[in-house]
């Protein structure tokens, strides 16, 4: 049996308190045991070191602009907390080719692309049963986003492992 993957969860909003609410009531982790939670917003209470984990969700926030670009400043400031090596799960909402641009500029990293598929109202029920999952990769990282999809709630539509090839 394969020991429990210590995982990290940046940003503890919208996206990533549901998800840190699966793995704790579903997956049965524990904080500052196997889950380290970590928000910016120091009045929620999060401070675990993400450096602690082995796969890492950034789940922050990335508005769009006037013009519609998309502002990942803060994906950009969850990766500069990172020491390498990690699996980086990116779940923000971003745009064709950050994974292959984020993979770029950390080689030391495997970065992945989970999109979330959430409304705000019904976020912890989409959690638990979600109608797709995915995850894109970036290179030759199946296998790693093979191992992540094993992580997350069950969905009736997953990509294939032959198709594992989507990218954000």
């Amino acid at each position: 049996m394969n020991p429990k993957l210590r995982l990290g969860i940046i940003g503890i909003g919208m996206v990533g308190g549901p998800l840190a609410r699966y793995f704790v009531k579903v997956r049965k982790y524990r904080r500052g045991d196997d889950l380290f939670l970590y928000d910016t917003a120091s009045e929620k209470g999060y401070t675990d070191d993400p450096n602690k984990a082995d796969v890492v969700f950034i789940c922050v926030p990335s508005p769009r602009g006037l013009n519609g670009a998309v502002d990942l400043t803060a994906v950009e400031s969850a990766f500069g907390l990172l020491v390498p090596p990690k699996t980086v799960v990116i779940k923000s909402t971003v745009p064709p080719g950050t994974t292959e641009s984020f993979q770029a500029r950390y080689p030391r990293h495997t970065v992945l692309f989970n999109p979330e598929f959430l409304t705000e109202a019904h976020a912890w029920e989409e959690t638990l049963h979600p109608d797709r999952q995915l995850v894109g990769v970036a290179g030759e990282s199946k296998d790693r986003a093979l191992l992540v999809a094993s992580l997350l709630p069950p969905a009736p539509l997953v990509a294939p492992s032959e198709r594992l090839t989507l990218t954000a």
